[in-house]
């Protein structure tokens, strides 16, 4: 932070104007700069009168940390206006020529973040074909090794996890049976067989990512049987996702 100074109304009139320029830039930033920078940087010139206009907002309150960034190994304070340098700039320079600059950084920010959206659409799509290949891979393969049922997860076993999240949010006093949550994960993978499917889904269960629950009535009762898995002595039928506090505890 600069250093105190006693600035007297009489020099602060006199810095107005370049008091208004740094409160400007301040205005069209929401992450904070700092307040004096190489290259003029920061919101006020690295000069004799940038220090004393700085100084000025400081001392008013027009201006207050709002983070902290490093830069090299030495820690700097991030500034950004406050609602009474907001008011002191609309008393130095008409409302509109403020509106409009902040109108201009938010168009910029929104073609920035139009292209971020057209990047991510685009790894989500490479990302589908992949998970594709893996899926026509597999079908090829005699056996599944654990590297390969790891790299599944990426596939229908996040479609699988995110179907239980949400059958957990609409339905939360029922666990989803196993042929529901087959037949989801055959809608992003329809090679998928039930023999990799209970692979899959013994590969969640020892990873702690979900639970499976049995079926408690007469076996003879179970609806598509074939789905059943065995784990342990006991003929699962439902699954549920463990909580993530769960998860990161265990």
């Amino acid at each position: 932070m600069a250093d105190s100074v006693v600035i007297s109304p009489r020099r602060t009139d006199k810095l107005a104007p370049a008091m208004t320029e740094g409160l400007l830039r301040a205005a069209v930033q929401t992450e904070g700069l700092p307040l004096h920078g190489p290259k003029n940087s920061g919101l006020f010139p690295n000069s004799a009168l940038g220090k004393q206009a700085a100084q000025a907002c400081l001392e008013r309150g027009y201006v207050e940390v709002r983070g902290i960034e490093t830069q090299g190994k030495k820690p700097v304070e991030l500034y950004g206006i406050t609602p009474s340098g907001l008011e002191f700039l609309v008393g130095q320079i008409s409302p509109r020529e403020v509106l409009t600059q902040i109108a201009q950084a938010v168009a910029t920010r929104s073609g920035s973040l139009q292209d971020i959206e057209r990047a991510v659409a685009s790894c989500r799509q490479q990302v589908e074909a992949f998970r594709h290949r893996i899926d026509t891979l597999l079908t090829h393969l005699p056996t599944q090794p654990d590297a390969i049922l790891a790299a599944l997860t990426g596939s229908w076993q996040r479609t699988a996890l995110e179907f239980l999240e949400r059958w957990q949010r609409e339905k939360p006093n029922e666990d989803c049976p196993l042929p529901d949550l087959f037949a989801e994960a055959r809608s992003v993978c329809p090679a998928l067989t039930l023999g990799q499917f209970h692979d899959g889904l013994r590969w969640l269960h020892d990873e702690g990512r979900i639970y499976l629950h049995p079926w408690t009535g007469p076996l003879y009762e179970i609806p598509e049987p074939a789905c059943a898995l065995l784990i342990g002595h006991a003929v699962a039928y439902y699954a549920s996702p463990r909580p993530m506090e769960e998860q990161a505890a265990a």
